[in-house]
């Protein structure tokens, strides 16, 4: 039976090939997509996305941030972008105090189980600059506001969420940072806070609804989260370690806000590549338990390398991914960095930076690629090579900086946002770009191989 269907869509395929002219190959950029690919949208002067997602209708919601040169009066931005890359802006969200600016930001959001979204950063709440809080605006897919989150002040200096998770029970999981004192970097922790499913700051969690993670002393920070199957926590970012040097971290919580000591002894798992700087920007979870981290370490003062950590339940490395448990990853230049990933039950989608060692900020390109489960790279999306692209070449010299990676459940369509930045980062625009992906059905029977 296998034979015969994938006769048939081989044989469908080709006949469209054959009446429609040449095809884009997995990993091209999307020509029904704004007509190159890529889409450019510019709320404000200063505009940064961060996070995109594909919804079932194959439109793409995005969460960012923009302002008009102040700011004092950033404001958190929500747009859809339809399938042929028309750009429709659903909401802005801004928090003006009476005679001053106080700014509101999306830096992350997801999707909810009940189809409403969610998108979080901070908001100030008055005109001296502090405190900063916690924030997140529940959203219909239409931009309308359902429910502003309790906000969560933390040390009443600054605390920004980064990423979300929703817990089986519907409560939201916010994972940032929050400082002791503005001024002085040492001071930042990561900070942890859970909400019920409406809203409310819940007790229950860590101390008093929240948990703060000081790893030596000095400058913590997390950039992902990622809720497994037990609802327990898992966080990605980097610390610090004793002697001033950044470390990879992964955290697990248990679902109340603990430590949670049956991952690797106490919770906690920092990977030391090199002696010289490395971060964690990305955790998934996989089929069995698998934990993907991905990351960069350095080699050199000068040179990045993109990696990706799979993890055992238990916080082990697994020996069937990589080398060791542990894949370099390949984004086109020798000095490049894993912004996201996503993955589903075939691929690993990985979007991150690309440039030359020495290279100037405007020569930082954006990249993709998609690796086999194994942590190999896949031949069927560009040979195995990464796709290094910019948002929009008319823009001239520019920095192109991913966010995220969304990939549509069916693998047709791959979509990395981010923004564009100048020479001397006074103007950012979103950028959204969408790649051709490979339909899943024809490996429904995991006929693609790769662990």
């Amino acid at each position: 039976m296998t034979q015969i269907r994938l006769s048939i869509l081989i044989t469908t395929f080709v006949s469209a090939t054959l009446t429609a002219g040449p095809q884009p190959s997995p990993l091209d950029l999307d020509p029904l997509f704004a007509g190159d690919g890529t889409v450019i949208i510019e709320p404000g002067t200063r505009a940064l996305a961060h996070v995109g997602l594909i919804d079932d209708a194959g439109e793409i919601l995005v969460f960012g941030e923009a302002d008009d040169g102040n700011p004092s009066f950033r404001e958190a931005w929500f747009h859809r972008v339809l399938g042929d890359g028309t750009v429709i802006p659903l909401g802005r969200f801004g928090a003006t105090s009476p005679g001053c600016g106080s700014p509101r930001t999306f830096l992350t959001g997801i999707r909810l189980n009940n189809g409403d979204y969610l998108g979080a950063g901070y908001v100030q709440e008055g005109c001296t600059g502090i405190p900063r809080k916690f924030n997140a605006l529940q959203l219909t897919p239409g931009g309308l506001q359902v429910e502003e989150f309790d906000r969560v002040a933390f040390n009443n200096e600054r605390a920004y969420i980064y990423a979300l998770g929703e817990q089986s029970d519907g409560a939201i999981v916010a994972v940032g940072f929050a400082d002791q004192d503005f001024q002085d970097v040492s001071t930042f922790d990561i900070a942890v806070a859970r909400f019920t499913a409406t809203g409310d700051l819940d007790p229950s969690f860590g101390t008093g609804g929240a948990y703060l993670f000081d790893f030596a002393g000095d400058t913590d920070w997390a950039n992902d989260v990622a809720i497994d199957a037990e609802d327990r926590i898992l966080i990605a970012g980097y610390v610090t370690n004793a002697s001033g040097d950044r470390d990879l971290l992964t955290i697990r919580l248990t679902p109340d806000g603990q430590p949670d000591v049956t991952f690797n002894g106490d919770g906690v798992l920092v990977y030391d590549g090199s002696g010289f700087p490395d971060a964690a920007a990305a955790v998934e979870l996989a089929p069995g338990g698998r934990i993907l981290v991905g990351g960069t370490s350095r080699s050199a003062a000068d040179q990045r390398n993109p990696i990706i950590l799979a993890l055992n339940e238990d916080g082990s490395f697994d020996a069937g991914f990589g080398a060791g448990g542990i894949a370099n990853v390949d984004l086109g230049n020798t000095n490049s960095a894993i912004a996201a990933l996503h993955y589903d039950a075939w691929r690993i989608y990985v979007a991150g930076t690309s440039r030359a060692v020495g290279g100037a900020f405007v020569d930082l390109d954006a990249a993709v690629t998609v690796l086999r489960a194994d942590g190999s790279p896949n031949p069927l999306f560009n040979g195995g090579q990464p796709r290094v692209f910019v948002f929009d070449p008319a823009l001239g010299a520019q920095s192109d900086i991913p966010q995220s990676i969304d990939a549509s459940a069916d693998g047709e369509q791959i979509v990395v946002t981010g923004y564009t930045d100048n020479e001397d980062r006074t103007r950012q625009r979103y950028g959204v770009a969408r790649f051709v992906g490979l339909e899943n059905a024809l490996f429904i029977d995991s006929f693609e191989g790769g662990g």
